[in-house]
């Protein structure tokens, strides 16, 4: 009789052997013939040097230049000059070719010459040449390169040319690279750790040798950064030798870390392998991990399998866990393979998934996401999934998405806003035509709102009549709102003036408000003016205060200093406080403690403390247990917090 384990793995084995006869037939169906290469194009193919392809241009004789020093080349021509030449050819395979013929004309000592000589060109020309050369310097005297490379004066070269050297060295002799790695621990001017940039290369052609070299570094960072690159090239080739080395680290987190990391190289690769070993593992965390780790590339090849293996993860978190690990991994490559995982979640989990998969789903099919969407358990996840399949809609088909969400979401009208904004942002006219055509109630009432919205954002005047005829209510204070701001974008003195006679006080408030927000943000002084003499803008000093000093502190105290007593003052004083805590945190106290009432004052230097505490917990204790500015009741209420 075979275990449910044994009967998965037949179904895996089964599950990927078929997928892959598939691939290869269809490989090999679209395999195109590639003609030989003709002897006449091999023997073409030996590259001239630079001097033989000169006198070809000039028409003089081919010479034999297999015998000339480095300095017989320096007194023919200018190291510079050379190297300019090179990688100025005229296409990229020339220059390559060029830059590779001055380098092997180089010894150890011209060779500094021409990375010196290079340091005088600009960018553009410096770049091409500058990483061949450096591994020509390195075949030459690595010790050399070294020293050059690390005294380098600018930081930003410094470091590029450092990090090519360990990688050029890495690949070419990683056991040099490790001793110049020691050796650049103790630099003067040692940047950042290059440990990845010797294992990355290294790996390349032996990632053996370079995950057993990972294992005896001597920091849990060097072990870290190498175990990384190696162990997933190592995973490629030989995954069952990178879980051997990963089985010796001794570090139990970073063991946990790399093991799973392993299986989910393994997994891309053969994931009908990585899925038997994970079965053949005991029941236990290591089994569960790696399990989780294979999911997602398992529900690639056969989502039924998948579901399989995740049923002998403990239901519960272990769960939850792999599945929501598998809606992270797919969603942005396998968007419809996520999308099934999030239907398998538990109602509460599934909102939280949605966001990672929505939009790759809905670029490819928005039917199929509509679809998918109303599967979903979650009556929260379902609005949310359906929001964001909409207002994506609405960005190239407005009216469609308009149209959508009054046939099927009678009953949000919050959809709406987002497609008829986009609609009227390009014609508002048949935006709110369409609008005012719904029958009277809440989506005919969302749908005129954002328009009308819309509009004020091009044309506030033409907005504000509409408003005044279309809306009542709140929905009209809300638009009278958004219509203030956008007109004092453009003009804030005409905006205040008409925001003032609004006849409504909570509209009238609402559009006042908006206008000093939008205007202290371009002019603060003049906003503050305005609202200092009309007493409809009185309620805004604070909102116009913050905006001010978080501008230009100083202009904003000096204007404080004029206001006179009583709570406008002691609003704006608070919004100051609180804006200046970060900068200047003294300050921000000192001019919280002059606002007149005690209640207010308490509360702002309360705020002020804790913000302060932050980022310098002594410092903000020390003014706690000298300051008189609080009072007993305050002093009670922080220490309550606190504890």
């Amino acid at each position: 009789m075979l275990s449910n384990s044994q009967r998965l793995a037949a179904a895996l084995a089964l599950t990927f052997l078929v997928g892959g006869a598939v691939g290869y037939v269809a490989g090999h169906r679209a395999s195109p013939v590639v003609a030989p290469m003709p002897k006449s194009a091999l023997d073409a193919g030996t590259p001239a040097t630079l001097s033989q392809r000169d006198a070809e241009m000039r028409g003089e004789p081919e010479r034999n230049d297999a015998g000339r020093t480095a300095e017989a080349l320096l007194a023919e021509a200018d190291l510079a000059g050379a190297i300019l030449a090179a990688v100025r050819a005229p296409d990229y395979f020339q220059q390559r070719h060029d830059i590779y013929v001055v380098g092997q004309r180089l010894d150890r000592d011209t060779i500094r010459a021409a990375m010196d000589a290079m340091q005088q060109f600009a960018e553009t020309d410096r770049e091409p040449a500058q990483y061949p050369l450096l591994a020509r310097w390195l075949e030459l005297d690595a010790a050399g390169a070294f020293e050059w490379v690390t005294a380098l004066p600018e930081k930003g070269q410094r470091a590029e040319l450092t990090r090519e050297f360990f990688h050029s060295l890495g690949r070419k002799d990683p056991a040099t690279a490790l001793r110049f790695l020691a050796q650049y621990k103790d630099h003067p001017k040692r940047g950042e750790d290059f440990t990845y940039s010797v294992f990355e290369a290294w790996s390349v052609h032996d990632p053996t040798a370079a995950a057993d070299a990972a294992l005896r570094l001597p920091t849990k960072e060097e072990r870290a950064s190498a175990l990384g690159v190696t162990l997933e090239s190592l995973a490629k080739r030989d995954p069952q030798g990178a879980l051997a080395r990963v089985a010796q680290i001794a570090d139990a987190e970073m063991r946990s870390e790399r093991f799973r990391a392993v299986l989910r190289d393994w997994a891309k690769a053969d994931p009908q392998a990585a899925a038997n070993h994970a079965l053949s593992l005991p029941a236990g965390k290591e089994r569960n991990d790696a399990i989780t780790s294979i999911l997602p590339r398992a529900a690639v090849a056969d989502h039924e399998v998948a579901m399989r293996l995740l049923e002998l993860l403990p239901a519960g978190t272990a769960r939850n866990e792999a599945l929501s690990r598998a809606v992270s991994d797919l969603s942005s490559d396998e968007p419809q393979v996520a999308a099934e995982f999030i239907l398998a979640l538990p109602p509460a989990q599934q909102r939280n998934s949605i966001y990672q998969v929505v939009s790759g789903l809905a670029r490819q099919d928005r039917a199929a996401a509509l679809e998918w969407a109303g599967r979903l358990t979650s009556a929260e996840a379902r609005t949310t999934a359906i929001q964001q399949i909409v207002q994506m809609w609405s960005s190239d088909d407005p009216k469609g998405a308009a149209e959508y969400c009054v046939s099927n979401a009678p009953g949000t009208p919050d959809m709406l806003r987002s497609a008829v904004t986009n609609w009227a942002r390009t014609d508002a006219r048949e935006a709110l035509a369409w609008a005012g055509a719904l029958p009277t109630g809440p989506q005919r009432e969302a749908a005129l709102a954002s328009g009308i919205d819309a509009l004020g954002e091009s044309d506030p005047q033409q907005a504000a009549k509409l408003a005044t005829t279309l809306l009542k209510g709140e929905a009209q204070a809300e638009a009278f709102g958004g219509i203030a701001g956008s007109w004092a974008g453009k003009d804030p003195g005409a905006a205040a003036a008409w925001a003032g006679k609004l006849t409504d006080p909570s509209a009238r408030s609402m559009a006042v408000a908006s206008v000093a927000s939008a205007w202290a943000r371009q002019d603060p002084a003049a906003a503050a003016a305005w609202a200092t003499r009309s007493p409809e803008a009185a309620h805004t000093l604070s909102t116009i205060t913050q905006q001010w000093a978080l501008q230009d502190s100083t202009a904003a105290a000096k204007w404080l200093d004029t206001l006179p007593s009583g709570n406008a003052r002691d609003s704006a004083v608070s919004n100051f406080s609180h804006a200046v805590v970060d900068a200047d945190p003294e300050g921000a106290l000192a001019w919280a403690a002059t606002i007149a009432q005690p209640e207010n004052r308490d509360s702002a230097l309360t705020n002020v403390f804790f913000q302060w505490k932050r980022t310098d917990p002594k410092a903000a204790n020390a003014w706690l247990r000298a300051t008189p500015a609080l009072s007993a009741e305050a002093r009670k209420r922080i220490s309550e917090e606190e504890n």
